[in-house]
């Protein structure tokens, strides 16, 4: 029976890492991973490093590592960023690379951006790994590895108290050809004062084509722009909890914690993922403040 388990769950996680993009909860601190149309937004060179660790108690279960960086290039029109990305779900194994560039127009009130990722990724299945009932499985004997080219692409829209941003992505390459993934959608409203309370209401939705959709919503507050927490409800998924702390003026650290509200919740003790954030500047007038 376990070993059936095992099976069934390693072909849920390929079909899963096949067509989706890595999912983060932790998105508003980490813009560029949701939308290219982000990058440099904040004004200034931003790096993160997160990793996340999905449905415990599962063997293989899915984790998740991303590094980015990104920052205006001479002023804030011009944008760049890097995304390395590195995702295991037991024996399949996916890394990937990609470049954004984003262009803004700045208004007094408003700024508006149009961002491209071409990027690449690696497959590695080790299928040998797989222990199943028929001893010398043809199937499963032998192990493979493809690459697949990536081009994302969005745009957004941002003012002090209102954002919004849509985004996809193009996959080429084997095993399916040429496909597109989710459409995220991304808006929210910010209001309070950051000195004291500042409060923001976001929600990601993701929509396929063939009928698949997934949305989040999310609630936060900022005390005195250094203390934050908040939480969050992803559809047919998971309760969010999540803590930020602003250590000084340039670094940060989050944290989130996801409490399963599927079919999993019997056998998944829950996700947990942390994100570390380093801002290289911070005097430098930003072109939006929200994501600070």
């Amino acid at each position: 029976m376990k070993r059936t388990l095992t099976f069934v769950f390693v072909l849920i996680s390929f079909a899963a890492i096949a067509q989706f993009n890595p999912l983060q909860t932790q998105y508003m601190n980490n813009p560029m991973t949701i939308n290219p149309a982000n990058a440099g937004e904040i004004g200034y060179m931003s790096a993160t490093l997160s990793a996340r660790k999905q449905w415990l108690g599962f063997n293989g279960a899915p984790e998740t590592f991303v590094f980015t960086i990104h920052s205006p290039v001479k002023n804030l029109h011009h944008n760049i960023g890097l995304i390395a990305a590195q995702d295991n779900l037991a024996v399949i194994h996916r890394s990937e690379v990609s470049l954004s560039y984003a262009y803004r127009i700045i208004t007094p009130r408003v700024s508006f951006a149009a961002g491209i990722a071409p990027g690449a990724e690696l497959f590695r299945n080790n299928w040998s790994e797989i222990v199943t009932n028929a001893q010398g499985d043809a199937a499963f004997s032998a192990n493979d590895q493809y690459t697949r080219f990536t081009i994302g692409y969005g745009v957004s829209m941002n003012s002090e108290h209102f954002f919004f941003g849509i985004s996809n992505r193009t996959v080429m390459g084997e095993p399916g050809g040429i496909s597109d993934q989710p459409i995220q959608v991304f808006t929210g409203v910010r209001f309070g004062d950051v000195q004291k309370a500042r409060f923001t209401i976001s929600t990601l939705g993701r929509v396929m084509t063939k009928g698949y959709h997934q949305f989040d919503v999310n609630a936060n507050c900022m005390l005195r722009d250094r203390i934050g927490f908040g939480v969050g409800y992803r559809h047919k998924d998971a309760m969010v909890a999540m803590a930020n702390v602003r250590v000084n003026d340039q670094c940060s650290v989050g944290y989130s914690y996801d409490f399963s509200t599927s079919n999993l919740r019997s056998y998944s003790s829950g996700s947990h993922e942390i994100l570390l954030r380093y801002d290289f500047g911070y005097t430098v007038q930003r072109a939006n403040p929200r994501f600070r």
